[in-house]
């Protein structure tokens, strides 16, 4: 059993990692995980705030950001939710960074490496492999385009892959360990973790911390039930029309009418009964645009902001 506030929550996550006070140990892990040729001797993080407004947000990303020294810009999170198009979504977080830098004004050439560090609860990529790396290849040659984009999806519930990296080991089994047994074992073999796990001590035992914690929590479980909600309701349509038609269109039609039915919901949830104007169009809309409007319906103020009037 843990006793202490879970990392892979993401607001504990950021609250570990995004401090001033913590610079040290965001350093130990992205070296961790970049292994790189220099030392990591500054890593300023550009987002540190966490307020309980934005923890209530149900789709907002609890991310850190932060640029190194020689200006290259990371972006690293903690992922527990396996839903469709994630690995889309994380190749969007990392071009919107990428584009940052053009915004202001930066020449082409004096653009630097943007790196997108994932840890994900769960085996998404179905490989088995703790440590993914991603880049731009030639696919004859194995040439690398440029060095400018680098995605790493660390998979914590996958075994380590050897000796090669026994720090990233480290930092994932005190990520996902559930044992504080466990995590003493990690802190007597390695003085980060240890350091890591004095903080998250800390953290443990300050009530405002485990207060954004658990709010986070609420938010998310309340999140994810609807989804679930709405993905069970749509295979079991799909399913059923699958039976009766004998077709793969009905298993389609379902996820269709899953989507539009929990979007539907949630729209009169917050905006209340929706005019036939919108019910038609709302009919209409693909899934992927539905998936787009519910990411955006909760921080919209007016239903026309969503339906581009």
């Amino acid at each position: 059993m843990r006793t202490t506030l879970d990392p892979t929550n993401d607001a504990v996550f950021k609250l570990l990692f995004a401090q001033p006070t913590q610079q040290r140990l965001l350093i130990k892990l992205l070296t961790a995980v970049l292994q790189p040729a220099a030392p990591i001797v500054e890593a300023t993080v550009l987002n540190p705030e966490l307020g309980k407004e934005l923890l209530q947000d149900k789709v907002i990303r609890l991310d850190v950001r932060c640029r190194l020294g020689d200006g290259t810009l990371i972006d690293v999170e903690m992922q527990t939710y396996n839903h469709s198009g994630l690995l889309e979504r994380l190749l969007y977080y990392w071009a919107r960074l990428y584009g940052t830098q053009a915004e202001e004004g930066a020449a082409w050439r004096r653009l630097c490496p943007c790196i997108s560090v994932v840890f994900l609860t769960h085996d998404v990529l179905g490989n088995g492999v703790s440590h993914n790396v991603f880049e731009v290849l030639q696919t004859q040659t194995g040439q690398r385009l440029t060095d400018h984009l680098q995605l790493h999806l660390i998979q914590l519930p996958c075994p380590s892959q050897g000796p090669s990296n026994p720090s990233l080991d480290h930092w994932g089994r005190f990520l996902y360990s559930d044992s504080d047994t466990e995590l003493q074992e990690l802190a007597a073999m390695d003085p980060d973790i240890r350091e890591a796990l004095d903080v998250l001590g800390m953290l443990s035992r300050d009530p405002s911390a485990r207060e954004l914690a658990e709010a986070r929590l609420d938010a998310q479980i309340t999140r994810n039930t609807l989804i679930e909600q709405g993905r069970d309701e749509g295979l079991e349509e799909g399913l059923r029309r699958g039976r009766e038609e004998g077709r793969q269109e009905g298993r389609q039609e379902g996820r269709q009418k899953e989507r539009l039915r929990l979007v539907a919901r949630l729209l009169r949830l917050r905006f209340g009964d929706l005019s036939p104007q919108y019910v038609e169009q709302l009919s209409q809309k693909s899934e992927t645009q539905l998936d787009e409007l519910a990411e955006r319906l909760l921080t919209a103020n007016r239903l026309d902001e969503l339906f581009g009037e």
